[in-house]
């Protein structure tokens, strides 16, 4: 049986729950780079029905990666409301982050999937790239010390996501 997504569609617009994995490794961050998009994305997606948003992490982790991470902890909640620039849709999104470990020593190499690659960015140049989601670019030149909850607001249209 077919797993469902934790999104839905209201009179009002959309909701998502998302997970996303925060994976450093050697003074880099892994990324996601879409063809489309002029930003990196981190890791993750949407969380299922009936599952936990650690178990969701992990089992995105394997497929976006091939290789299996456990969590470490959670770092972020983010909630994200903002119109969509490509459907001009009401969207409210819950986002946890997790740290991530790796269960092995860490060795790959990014490989293009079309229309999605993996990218390691260095951490020292995190705040001259554009990431998503966009606190990336500061929040994680500091000590992950404990949970953020980071509210984001916006009326303006932003990027849609993949």
């Amino acid at each position: 049986m077919k797993q469902q997504d934790l999104t839905f569609r209201s009179e009002a617009g959309r909701f998502t729950f998302r997970v996303g994995a925060i994976i450093i490794d050697k003074g880099r961050l892994l990324m996601v780079k879409h063809d489309e998009l002029k930003c990196f994305y981190s890791v993750g997606g949407k969380v299922q029905f009936n599952e936990t948003s650690e178990q969701a992490v992990v089992r995105e982790v394997l497929e976006e990666t091939g290789v299996e991470f456990a969590v470490d902890k959670l770092a972020f909640i983010n909630e994200r409301l903002y119109k969509d620039s490509a459907t001009k849709e009401l969207q409210h999104e819950i986002a946890f982050y997790y740290l991530m470990k790796s269960k092995a020593d860490l060795q790959f190499d990014c490989k293009e999937h079309n229309p999605e690659s993996l990218h390691w960015i260095p951490i020292s140049t995190l705040q001259h790239t554009k990431l998503y989601p966009e606190f990336f670019n500061t929040k994680l030149l500091s000590e992950l010390d404990c949970i953020q909850h980071i509210i984001e607001a916006k009326t303006a249209q932003l990027p849609s996501q993949p």
